[in-house]
């Protein structure tokens, strides 16, 4: 019996189980051992892309080398985050290591204390916060950052909320929420900065709290570095497929690119199914938006004489001609590419059509 040449397997009849097992990238084993980690595929993902079905890291693989890369730069964002949150930390706890109140209260000195009138305060009509607003025209123009440790309507130190100008309507207190401790809602009508109204030992426990918190955060990272060198290592081994629909990238289409453009019956329109066209500039163009101008046309209004249309970048009313050529010509990743993109992006007619 003659043996297998397995340098000459005829792709075409692949199953997308021999396709994965035949792809060359190091075992989670392999990678075990190197790392001294156990890092699971699903910690390569987005928490908002819930629908990838990956189990494994070759099936990772197979998506391709595109959609990878934007993954890793998702948890590159998430390391830049953590690394910002952790020098928020590590400023607090040098601002307040050490710190009495009355330490605060002098470094309070340093900033604005306006003295506010009461009946200068009102509920603007129509507003969507309830909270009370400065009316005196000193005080609606008065910087952020401008009245630290004596009123939270300007403090450097607040969390979000509602503002309007450089004055934060409601916030909480930074210092406390950091720490893990829920403060009070606070505004331009709240008197005073808590940390005066707190002990030298609370506000000890609150720097413990950011050591606390910095450490989680540190391996956290660590471990995120650990996931994206390991997707790093399998892009370089992975092919060029097309971008699943919500990972495309801002430019993903460019001026002159020849694409496929979806219609559906429901629209109605001239004709119907896939047809092509050239991508044009337009409006919102590398924005969230494309404009083409269809080969032939396939509407009566007057954009183009029926041959100018638009589309968002994530839709599946257009596609690169390569891209489409590629989904058509292999179903068994076509498949994998619908199973792993938002259903809310593509409509079962669409899927049909592609899949002929």
């Amino acid at each position: 019996m003659n043996k297998i040449n397995k340098k000459h397997v005829n792709k075409s009849t692949e199953s997308l189980s021999d396709k994965i097992e035949r792809m060359h990238i190091p075992t989670q084993e392999e990678f075990i051992k190197k790392s001294i980690v156990t890092i699971d595929v699903k910690e390569a993902l987005p928490d908002w892309k819930s629908e990838l079905s990956l189990k494994s890291w070759k099936e990772l693989q197979y998506l391709g080398r595109q959609n990878i890369e934007v993954l890793i730069d998702y948890k590159k964002d998430d390391i830049k985050s953590l690394k910002e949150n952790i020098k928020v930390l590590e400023s607090y706890a040098a601002i307040l290591k050490g710190k009495s109140r009355e330490d605060i209260k002098r470094l309070a000195k340093r900033y604005d204390d306006p003295k506010i009138p009461r009946e200068t305060l009102v509920v603007i009509r129509g507003s969507f916060s309830k909270g009370l607003e400065p009316t005196r025209v000193e005080d609606i123009n008065r910087k952020d950052g401008s009245t630290t440790y004596n009123n939270c309507g300007w403090c450097k130190y607040h969390t979000g909320g509602s503002a309007r100008y450089e004055y934060m309507i409601s916030t909480n207190c930074d210092f406390l929420e950091k720490a893990g401790k829920k403060s009070e809602e606070r505004g331009v009508a709240s008197i005073g900065c808590l940390l005066t109204k707190i002990t030298g030992e609370e506000i000890s426990e609150l720097v413990d709290a950011y050591q606390t918190k910095k450490t989680e955060l540190q391996k956290q990272m660590d471990r995120t570095e650990i996931v994206v060198n390991k997707m790093m290592e399998i892009a370089q081994k992975a092919e060029d497929k097309p971008y699943l629909l919500d990972l495309r990238p801002y430019n993903h289409f460019n001026i002159g690119d020849r694409i496929i453009i979806f219609i559906s019956k429901k629209q109605k329109y001239l004709k119907s199914g896939f047809i092509e066209g050239t991508v044009i500039g337009g409006y919102r163009h590398h924005d969230g938006g494309v404009s083409f101008i269809a080969d032939e046309q396939f509407h009566n209004e007057d954009y183009m004489t029926g041959k100018g249309g638009s589309s968002g970048t994530a839709s599946t009313n257009i596609m690169l001609k390569k891209e489409f050529d590629y989904l058509r010509a292999d179903k068994q990743f076509a498949e994998v590419w619908f199973e792993n993109t938002d259903k809310k992006l593509y409509s079962r007619e669409f899927k049909k059509e592609l899949l002929k």
